[in-house]
């Protein structure tokens, strides 16, 4: 991507917005949400989606997993989860008009415009376009990728309401230095990544997060289960590492709030 220099308050709205995050960090229902209200107010979109996944579903050379953490914003997640689902059955990203020329991008951290990837009649004479996304109510995007831990890649992807016009390079450069600082801090921990939910879990895990929020103390949970309560407390002590949480309470307080045993798939 070319180099582009932002105006100086767009740095320093830039990075007063990751400061938030940061502050935010432990949840990423909460940074990921910030992020949208930021562009939002900044760019004018009306959607907001955040996926986690392999490389290979990042730079579209395979299509998403529904089981892989998704959060979305600024439309019911339901709506736009049913119209993903039709996607991956019709095999849509085949037919995308953005992803041959995306997933010919190799770059570490990557952003680009719908008018960077598409021409504008390929575009408005695509069937994915008018079956899929404009049914949202989007037309006008820009996608951008970054590196995650474990080898995976966080995929943002903002929209604008039909009728807006394209994204200026500013706006575009503006969502890159966001992507490029966003991977310094996953990788930091100063972010949680987005699959630290429990959909991430074993089913043991799972299990035990449950019966922890339906009040079961670690005695009964090693006897519902039929494990020692030594392997109950590991397994309690594993939660908390990977929540970054500090006692019980914190625990199922946070587990509640977010929605974890729902699987976090809608924020709205």
């Amino acid at each position: 991507m070319q180099k582009y220099s932002l105006k100086h308050e767009d740095y320093r709205a830039i990075y007063w917005l990751l400061g938030e995050c940061c502050e935010l960090g432990r949840t990423p229902e909460a940074w990921t949400r910030r992020i949208f209200e930021f562009t939002r107010e900044s760019l004018g979109v009306h959607m907001g989606v955040f996926m986690e996944g392999t490389p290979a579903m990042a730079h579209g050379r395979e299509a998403p997993n529904p089981k892989e953490p998704m959060l979305i914003f600024g439309i019911p997640a339901r709506h736009v989860l049913k119209l993903m689902h039709e996607y991956r059955c019709s095999n849509g990203l085949m037919d995308d008009p953005a992803m041959p020329a995306w997933a010919r991008l190799r770059d570490t951290v990557v952003t680009r415009a719908r008018h960077e990837l598409a021409e504008t009649q390929a575009w408005n004479n695509s069937m994915v376009v008018n079956e899929y996304f404009r049914r949202t109510g989007s037309d006008e995007m820009i996608l951008s990728a970054c590196p995650s831990v474990e080898n995976r890649k966080l995929l943002m992807n903002f929209w604008r309401p039909i009728g807006e016009n394209p994204f200026a390079k500013r706006e575009v450069h503006t969502v890159h230095l966001i992507s490029e600082e966003i991977t310094g801090l996953l990788f930091s921990g100063r972010l949680a990544v987005l699959n630290t939910g429990i959909a991430r879990f074993t089913p043991r895990l799972r299990e035990v997060l449950t019966l922890l929020c339906d009040g079961k103390t670690e005695k009964e949970l090693a006897t519902l289960l039929g494990i020692s309560p030594h392997t109950v407390h590991n397994h309690i002590q594993h939660l908390h590492q990977v929540l970054k949480v500090k006692s019980r309470s914190e625990l199922v307080a946070y587990t509640l709030r977010s929605g974890l045993l729902e699987g976090g798939q809608d924020p709205l």
